[in-house]
């Protein structure tokens, strides 16, 4: 009772040292949990984003060639951009009205337009890195899709304008497998256009050039990304979005190799083209 002993300076500066460690590792430990939880809010956030721009797009493109009247000869207009759609259809809310809308991709600004008649472009999406479509056509009018054999198993023909007409030419298929992916054009890890294969029905038949009137369905890829770069990461995925595959650590534009990204793939049947 009658010590009066206190601590001595090395028995604080012990104290001090643990106490600095301690809080050190908590604030790590909370640093790191905001890290990551503010990617996952980034992720889900750009998930939102492409899921609601591919619902609204596709509700949109299933409305292409819409003309009651048959007055306009309404459907797809321009094709022949890789990263662009022009269709048009009747304007539901005055029918009297010729509807043109285009969606297009502003790669200077990421970000994903969409004009309705002469409006302007409107940014539509943002933190959007590629975009790419594909078409499905009946060549003979008999309200089938046309096919081709993918080893033996008949399968949809996506293709796409490849020398700019404005005519279907090529399938976006170049090995054959019922699949388009990095495989088609420089494979995993690669960058640059998918050659393709010409246009064959199930028999092997060539198939000239498809106008736009033949277009049935529309197959549409976006690929988006975070609104903000992760920390100590690099996007090592490969993407294949329409007739062009892209690895952001190596497709040479060095302020996309650290987003996280995320594609949608999605087919619009277009049921007032005539399927």
């Amino acid at each position: 009772m009658n010590n009066n002993n206190g601590f001595t300076l090395i028995e604080l500066l012990i104290a001090m040292a643990i106490s600095t460690y301690v809080i050190g590792a908590i604030f790590m430990t909370y640093q790191s949990q905001q890290t990551s939880y503010t990617d996952q809010e980034q992720v889900v956030v750009t998930q939102q984003i492409l899921r609601s721009t591919s619902s609204i797009m596709a509700m949109e493109l299933r409305m292409a060639g819409f003309d009651p009247s048959d007055t306009w000869n309404a459907g797809f207009s321009q094709i022949s951009v890789p990263n662009a759609l022009i269709f048009t259809k009747e304007d539901e809310t005055n029918p009297n009205n010729l509807e043109t809308i285009t969606y297009a991709l502003n790669a200077g600004t990421n970000t994903l337009t969409r004009t309705d008649n002469g409006s302007g472009a409107q940014a539509f999406a943002d933190n959007i890195e590629a975009i790419g479509f594909a078409y499905a056509f009946d060549s003979d009018g008999d309200g089938y899709i046309d096919t081709y054999n993918a080893g033996g198993t008949e399968t949809v023909i996506w293709a796409v304008d490849s020398d700019g007409d404005n005519d279907l030419d090529l399938n976006l298929d170049t090995d054959g497998n019922g699949v388009i992916d990095a495989a088609d054009g420089p494979g995993d890890g690669g960058n640059g256009i998918i050659p393709g294969q010409a246009l064959t029905d199930f028999s092997g038949a060539a198939i000239p050039d498809m106008p736009v009137d033949n277009i049935r369905a529309v197959r549409a890829w976006i690929l988006a990304r975070t609104s903000r770069p992760r920390r100590n990461f690099t996007n090592w995925g490969t993407y294949t979005v329409g007739n062009l595959v892209i690895t952001p650590d190596t497709d040479g534009n060095g302020a996309n190799d650290n987003f996280p990204m995320r594609l949608s793939d999605s087919i619009v049947k277009c049921k007032n083209m005539g399927l």
